[in-house]
Protein backbone atom coordinates (compact mmCIF):
# COMPACT_ATOMS: atom_id res chain seq x y z
CA UNK A 1 0.00 0.00 0.00
CA UNK A 2 1.18 3.81 -0.62
CA UNK A 3 2.47 5.55 1.66
CA UNK A 4 -0.43 7.89 3.14
CA UNK A 5 0.65 11.37 3.67
CA UNK A 6 0.18 14.89 3.07
CA UNK A 7 1.04 14.61 -0.41
CA UNK A 8 -0.41 11.12 -1.23
CA UNK A 9 -3.95 12.58 -0.13
CA UNK A 10 -3.09 15.71 -2.70
CA UNK A 11 -2.81 13.47 -5.26
CA UNK A 12 -6.26 11.31 -4.33
CA UNK A 13 -7.74 14.74 -4.30
CA UNK A 14 -6.58 15.66 -7.78
CA UNK A 15 -7.94 12.41 -9.00
CA UNK A 16 -11.07 13.11 -7.75
CA UNK A 17 -10.91 16.28 -9.79
CA UNK A 18 -9.96 14.67 -13.23
CA UNK A 19 -12.61 12.43 -12.59
CA UNK A 20 -15.80 14.04 -12.16
CA UNK A 21 -17.00 14.29 -15.62
CA UNK A 22 -17.33 10.32 -14.17
CA UNK A 23 -18.90 10.94 -10.62
CA UNK A 24 -19.47 6.53 -10.05
CA UNK A 25 -15.61 7.00 -10.68
CA UNK A 26 -14.72 9.91 -8.34
CA UNK A 27 -17.14 8.91 -5.56
CA UNK A 28 -15.36 5.64 -5.43
CA UNK A 29 -11.97 7.39 -5.42
CA UNK A 30 -13.00 9.50 -2.43
CA UNK A 31 -14.65 6.73 -0.62
CA UNK A 32 -11.10 4.83 -0.96
CA UNK A 33 -9.35 8.21 0.28
CA UNK A 34 -11.18 8.07 3.04
CA UNK A 35 -11.01 4.36 4.12
CA UNK A 36 -7.58 4.88 3.82
CA UNK A 37 -7.02 8.45 5.87
CA UNK A 38 -8.71 6.36 8.19
CA UNK A 39 -6.52 3.18 8.58
CA UNK A 40 -3.34 5.50 8.61
CA UNK A 41 -4.54 7.43 11.15
CA UNK A 42 -6.01 3.82 13.56
CA UNK A 43 -1.96 2.56 12.65
CA UNK A 44 -0.51 6.04 13.70
CA UNK A 45 -0.15 7.90 11.15
CA UNK A 46 1.75 11.08 11.47
CA UNK A 47 -0.21 14.20 11.76
CA UNK A 48 -3.49 12.50 11.85
CA UNK A 49 -5.43 15.90 12.14
CA UNK A 50 -3.80 17.19 8.92
CA UNK A 51 -5.00 14.33 7.24
CA UNK A 52 -8.03 14.38 7.95
CA UNK A 53 -8.69 17.97 7.34
CA UNK A 54 -6.86 17.00 3.92
CA UNK A 55 -8.77 14.41 3.17
CA UNK A 56 -12.48 16.24 3.74
CA UNK A 57 -11.78 18.52 1.26
CA UNK A 58 -12.67 16.26 -1.04
CA UNK A 59 -16.43 17.60 0.22
CA UNK A 60 -15.63 20.38 -1.61
CA UNK A 61 -15.13 18.99 -5.20
CA UNK A 62 -18.51 18.83 -7.25
CA UNK A 63 -19.71 16.35 -8.62
CA UNK A 64 -23.20 14.16 -8.02
CA UNK A 65 -22.98 12.14 -5.50
CA UNK A 66 -25.78 9.42 -5.17
CA UNK A 67 -25.68 7.83 -1.63
CA UNK A 68 -28.45 4.60 -1.04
Amino acid sequence: MDVVNAAWVDERLDAIQASIHDPEVAHSIEDSLRVAVLQAIAEGAEEPARLAAKALESKAIEFERHCA
